[in-house]
């Protein structure tokens, strides 16, 4: 178990004016003598659970930053922004041909200006571990994404499966990969602070299988 704390604050630094307008946005970066100031909080566990056969891991980071800018000519307005992040991991070690592994995110993300924005998200990420011998390996993996926790209907469900195979004292493997079987198209993610709201949009590949087979001289 680890737990840390990081402070800077810096005296002078560059800072940024905002025009925004209904056509355009133009940022202008200048060198004031104002503070800045970030306090970083990290904690970090690991714990193997011998009568369970599982390890558990958790890692939680948080941070904050204080700093000042102007939008539109507006006066020097002081800012704070809040983020977030904790992952929980759990992973079994049965003496059985199967095993799984989960692993959990939250991330959470606040900017307080003349108002409040919030951005929240979820994702969840299950794999089942099927290992009947060592010529034999496969897996199932499970991943449940939220983007936006204030938009819940918002979310996406990510499907794959591998199966591999390696002969004993043999050059040759084989391996069978299915990506994407839920076959989603693409996803959004949106990130809102006191000037802008980004949406960042991914396209995915739809859903396949792929053979191959490999071969060591």
């Amino acid at each position: 178990m680890s737990f840390g704390i990081n402070y800077l604050k810096q005296k002078g630094g560059f800072f940024s004016n905002s025009q925004i307008d209904a056509n355009s946005s133009t940022i202008e970066n200048f060198f004031l003598q104002e503070n800045t100031e970030n306090i970083n909080f990290n904690f970090n566990f690991s714990k193997l659970i011998p009568f369970l056969r599982t390890t558990v891991k958790l890692n939680s980071n948080y941070s904050i930053f204080n700093f000042k800018n102007f939008v539109n000519n507006s006066t020097l307005r002081s800012n704070q922004s809040n983020y977030l992040t904790n992952e929980v991991f759990l992973k079994t070690a049965f003496k059985t041909k199967v095993n799984f592994e989960n692993k959990t995110n939250y991330i959470y993300q606040e900017t307080i200006s003349e108002s409040v924005f919030k951005n929240t998200s979820f994702q969840n990420k299950f794999k089942l571990l099927f290992k009947p011998s060592k010529q034999f390996y496969s897996d199932f993996t499970f991943e449940y994404f939220i983007p936006n926790l204030q938009n819940k209907s918002n979310n996406y469900s990510f499907i794959s499966a591998k199966i591999w195979y390696k002969p004993k004292d043999k050059n040759w493997e084989l391996n069978l990969s299915a990506k994407n079987l839920a076959n989603v198209k693409s996803f959004k993610q949106f990130n809102t602070n006191d000037i802008s709201t980004n949406i960042n949009s991914v396209n995915l590949l739809n859903r396949f299988i792929l053979l191959n087979f490999s071969y060591n001289f």
